[in-house]
C-alpha cells in the first residue's frame, strides 16, 4: 500500500495538499497524532487502500523526530511512504494568516511571526529527511494540487525530477543542480510569442531554433547519464535539475521538455514540473 504523509509549515498549504489527494481517491486523514501512524496504516491496509494519506504538523508533540522514526519503522515492513514537506516565506505566512484571521498553533495569544520562528525551529530537521519539498510561496492552490498530482503519480524507478522556474521568484531550494538558460533570447520580448508558453509550438520552434540551445541540451543529458551511477551510489535515488529562467514561463519550460524528452531517448526515465508557468505574464 503506499502511503502519503503531509507535513510543513502551517498555512503553508497542507489542507489543500490533502484535500487533492482525497480527489484522486486517497483515503484521507487530516492532523493524525505520530503515535497512531503505525495503527494507521494497519487498518487503511487491512481494510484493503491501495493508497492512503495523513496530514501531521507542529501539534504532535512528537514532531519531528517522532515522525522520522515511525516512517523509518514503516518502511522496514515495507510500506512505500512518501514523506512530502511544504513551506513558505514568513512574509506569505503572515499574509495568509491575516487574511484569514486565523491564529497560529504555536502563538494563540502572541504575534503571528513568533509562532512561525517557533514553528520553523520545530520542524527543521525534518526537511533534511522528506522525500519532497515544495515552497508553496508562489504557488495557487491548483498549482499546489499540479504538484502533488505528479508527485504520487511519478513512477517509483524514476531517477531524475526535472522542474522549470523562474528566478524572480527564487530557486527551488530543495533543486540538486541548478542551471541559468537566460543565455537564451527571451520570446517574451517578442510580441507574437509572449502569450504562448514553452508548451506551446511557437515558442518551441523559436527556441530550439538556436544551435547553442540544442547543444545544451545535448551536453546536458549527458552529463545527468554519467553523474547518475555516482548519485546512486551514495544513496541518492532521486536526482532533482531544476532549469531557470527570468519569468519561468518561456525558455526554462522548452529546455526542460526537451531535456526529459533526451534523458527518455537514454533510457533514463524522469518526472517535469513546471514551478511558474502559469503565473502572470506582467510578473505579479
Amino acid at each position: 500500500m503506499e502511503l502519503v504523509i503531509i507535513t510543513g509549515l502551517s498555512g503553508a498549504g497542507k489542507s489543500h495538499a490533502l484535500k487533492k489527494l482525497e480527489d484522486m481517491h486517497y483515503y484521507c486523514v487530516d492532523n493524525l497524532p505520530i503515535a497512531l501512524l503505525s495503527a494507521f496504516y494497519t487498518m487503511a491496509h487491512e481494510r484493503p487502500t491501495e493508497k492512503a494519506a495523513v496530514c501531521i504538523d507542529c501539534r504532535d508533540g512528537d514532531a519531528p523526530s517522532g515522525l522520522w522514526d515511525a516512517v523509518l519503522k514503516l518502511r522496514a515492513q515495507g510500506a512505500q511512504v512518501k514523506l512530502i514537506f511544504l513551506d513558505a516565506s514568513d512574509a506569505v505566512l503572515i499574509k495568509r494568516y491575516s487574511e484569514t484571521r486565523r491564529v497560529h498553533p504555536l502563538s494563540p495569544r502572541g504575534l503571528i511571526s513568533q509562532g512561525i520562528a517557533k514553528e520553523r525551529a520545530l520542524m527543521g530537521p525534518i526537511v533534511e529527511c522528506v522525500d519532497y519539498y515544495i515552497d508553496t510561496s508562489s504557488l495557487k492552490p491548483s498549482e499546489l494540487g499540479h504538484a502533488i498530482e505528479n508527485i504520487v503519480e511519478e513512477d517509483d524507478s524514476a531517477m531524475v525530477i526535472v522542474q522549470s522556474f523562474g528566478f524572480k521568484r527564487g530557486i527551488p531550494p530543495e533543486s540538486d543542480i541548478m542551471f541559468d538558460v537566460r543565455f537564451v533570447p527571451n520570446p517574451f520580448w517578442i510580441e507574437s510569442l509572449r502569450p504562448y508558453s514553452g508548451l506551446d509550438e511557437p515558442v518551441k520552434q523559436y527556441v530550439l531554433g538556436f544551435e547553442e540551445v540544442r547543444r545544451f541540451v545535448s551536453d546536458l543529458t549527458g552529463l545527468i547519464v554519467r553523474l547518475l551511477p555516482s548519485y546512486q551510489r551514495e544513496g541518492k535515488n532521486r536526482l532533482r535539475v531544476s532549469i531557470g529562467c527570468t519569468g519561468g514561463r518561456h525558455r526554462s519550460v522548452c529546455v526542460a521538455e526537451a531535456l526529459v524528452e533526451a534523458l527518455g531517448k537514454r533510457s533514463v526515465p524522469a518526472v517535469l514540473l513546471h514551478r511558474d508557468i502559469q503565473n502572470d505574464l506582467q510578473g505579479k
